[in-house]
């Protein structure tokens, strides 16, 4: 079993930051980015509809952007249906960028876990509550093989 960690600490009522987290068996690694509290209202309404099968994915990501495009990820999670037995996939990634002496050192972490629907349904509840009180975090345990084993 694996964690992904989704934590949110506003600066204002309208953005602050996000942190997700990712612990693994075999690895481990995290990233920040600034972000618009909507954002995380969207991926919250996302999740649900991807649940209900009424929306394909739930994407929420963050990193730098130039004009409204994200050039470079710092945070990316996508929540989407795996397979027709109802697991789900989650796609992850978390990224550093460290400039120094005008060469940037960065460092990224991309994997993929897989859930339930149940799961996936509380955690997108403790998204909700995000947003509702503009503060916290959801924890998911996720698995690293489609089929449970590992």
């Amino acid at each position: 079993m694996a964690t992904i960690k989704f934590e949110y600490d506003p600066e204002d009522e309208f953005h602050g930051r996000i942190y997700l987290g990712i612990n693994s068996t075999n690895f481990r690694g995290g990233g920040y980015s600034w972000i618009n509290i909507s954002q995380i209202s969207e991926f919250s309404s996302s999740l649900r509809m991807v649940l209900s099968q009424e929306k394909p994915d739930a994407i929420i990501s963050g990193g730098i952007w130039c004009d409204e495009v994200l050039v470079d990820a710092q945070v990316y999670l996508r929540i989407l249906p795996h397979n027709l037995t109802g697991v789900l996939r989650l796609e992850c990634l978390v990224a550093r960028n460290i400039p120094r002496w005008e060469v940037d050192v960065a460092s990224k972490l991309e994997a993929y876990f897989f859930s339930t629907h149940n799961d996936i349904l509380k955690f997108s509840r403790d998204i909700a509550e995000i947003v509702r009180s503009g503060v916290g975090g959801a924890t998911i345990e996720v698995f690293e093989s489609p089929d449970y084993s590992q």
